[in-house]
């Protein structure tokens, strides 16, 4: 492996996507310390999405691309579950970065956090918002539109 330094195997775009997770993972928190509903949560939105455009651009999505590197965002996925506790979005994603000359650099990561989702699949404020669409996902964080399209079928 490459001794890669670390500020150039984070693309600028999954910092915005991980930005987001946490600042909706502070709502939730937010949420729930003013009180709620005792009934419990609906699982309308549980399932698996794909992130198929970055932008209104298909995958893979270049985030940085100069003369001596290039980091593109190869996949991502958010597995939505809900339970007593609220919904929680389990992200994984794959990037890539090449250099001239040398062999191409694929980093992992994955994240987890735990948020308040709206009856009408509404959940953000000023800084991040998201949205549950029919059959997908929209993501807007750190000047980027993230589309998720949920799976036909869900693992078991």
């Amino acid at each position: 492996m490459l001794n890669v330094p670390k500020h150039s195997r984070t693309p600028r775009g999954r910092l915005g996507l991980r930005i987001a997770i946490l600042i909706t993972a502070a709502l939730s928190t937010l949420a729930a310390a003013c009180g709620g509903d005792s009934t419990a949560p609906s699982t309308r939105f549980d399932g698996v999405y794909g992130l198929s455009t970055v932008n209104g651009q298909p995958l893979p999505f270049t985030f940085d691309s100069t003369a001596s590197s290039k980091t593109q965002l190869v996949s991502a996925t958010i597995t939505v579950v809900t339970g007593a506790g609220g919904t929680t979005l389990f992200e994984t994603e794959e990037d890539q970065t090449s250099f001239p000359g040398q062999p191409t650099v694929t980093n992992a990561s994955s994240d987890t956090a735990t948020v308040a989702v709206d009856t009408d699949g509404q959940f953000g404020n000023a800084l991040f918002s998201g949205s549950f669409t029919t059959g997908g996902l929209t993501l807007l964080a750190g000047g980027a539109t993230y589309v998720f399209q949920k799976a036909a079928v869900d693992p078991p």
